[in-house]
Parts: structure tokens; sequence; C-alpha cells
């Protein structure tokens, strides 16, 4: 996963910018489907920031890019942020 290398990469610079179970849910069924490889290694993967959500990913079978919410992200840059969860 893309945010597992960053986190490595800058350590505790790092922060899961809407990267947790409830941004997931939300957005879940607009997801792209991933593939039995992927799903199995997710069923493996404990993020540091949310221990969970490789589990969640794997049983609901999709993952999330987040170009798919970008009208949370730029609330969040905009100061808007609020009026979304994290």
């Amino acid at each position: 996963m893309i945010a597992q290398s960053l986190q490595r990469r800058f350590g505790s610079r790092f922060r899961a910018w809407r990267m947790n179970r409830d941004v997931y849910r939300r957005h879940a069924h607009i997801g792209v489907p991933i593939q039995e490889a992927e799903r199995l290694r997710l069923q493996r993967s404990v993020f540091e920031w949310d221990p969970a959500l490789g589990r969640e990913i794997a049983e609901k079978g999709a993952k999330l890019h987040q170009e798919l919410w970008t009208d949370e992200l730029l609330a969040d840059l905009t100061g808007r942020g609020r009026d979304y969860e994290a």
C-alpha cells in the first residue's frame, strides 16, 4: 500500500489523511475491485494508524483512491473540513 511506503519513508512526519475505516466505509461503494492476491495480503496487513483497516478492505473486496473523495480533501484544505468527519 502506498501509505505504508510513505509512512516508512517519512516516519513521524507521516499523517494518514483520511485513511481510516470511517472514510473507507463511507466510500467503499465506489471502490475499485481487488484481486485475490491483494485481498490475501490485506487480510494480513496491519496499518499502524488503523490496525483493522486492511481486514475491512479485504472483506469488502474494494480498494479506494483518494481521488474518489476530492470534495472532502478540498474542504480540509480550504478550511471547510468540519463539514466531513475525518
